[in-house]
């Protein structure tokens, strides 16, 4: 129903929060990783997207094999939305590595949409 998804949103945004505040302190635990992962398995776009913004955050931890491995899923998600979140990203640099970002972009430039294979250049 329309209520869960905005609870399904909110909860998202409010672990991408979480996950600000606690990355410098290293309060990240297998809990916070497990409720990213639903989040990124969620049917919504928009609570796939915030789980991207999540992993990009959590590549700093020792975690970032993991999310290394689901933000190179995101990246042939089936919604243009979490793609194009992905290449913001990339662009923005919110994922500083730019191996990672090399790969992601790697994958972006064969994308079936002509606005995200464009954004790769």
């Amino acid at each position: 129903s329309k209520k869960e998804t905005n609870e399904r949103i909110a909860l998202a945004e409010c672990i991408e929060q979480f996950i600000i505040q606690g990355l410098p302190t290293g309060k990240i635990d297998a809990t916070i990783l497990s409720i990213v992962i639903q989040c990124f398995d969620d049917k919504h776009y928009i609570v796939r997207q915030r789980a991207c913004n999540c992993f990009a955050l959590l590549l700093d931890t020792k975690y970032r094999n993991l999310a290394e491995r689901r933000l190179c899923e995101a990246a042939i998600d089936p919604s243009h939305y979490v793609r194009s979140q992905i290449l913001n990203l990339c662009r923005n640099k919110k994922i500083g590595t730019s191996e990672i970002r090399a790969e992601l972009f790697d994958i972006l430039t064969n994308d079936a949409n002509y606005a995200i294979r464009i954004g790769c250049k």
